[in-house]
């Protein structure tokens, strides 16, 4: 597997992981309006901690962890649509 592909891959893999984190959070009684802010913290501080190892470039890894924060705050959107809430 190329490097390149190893990268993408903890990226996208990252999405469900913080979906998971901000459920649990929720259910132990985080503030919902807040979630979307919680996740996208969690989100950056993720994606630098595996910078690190990957050799990534830091500008990089707070790039993408601004586009995976963005992504899992899109599912909350989208679900919150759905409910109807």
């Amino acid at each position: 597997m190329d490097t390149i592909e190893l990268k993408s891959f903890f990226s996208l893999a990252g999405v469900p992981f913080l979906i998971a984190l901000g459920e649990f959070a929720k259910r132990q009684g985080f503030p919902s309006k807040q979630l979307p802010l919680l996740v996208m913290g969690l989100s950056l501080v993720l994606n630098l901690v595996l910078a690190i190892p990957l050799m990534v470039n830091p500008y990089m890894a707070v790039l993408v962890g601004i586009l995976t924060g963005l992504a899992t705050t899109g599912f909350y959107s989208s679900q919150k649509a759905l409910r109807g809430e």
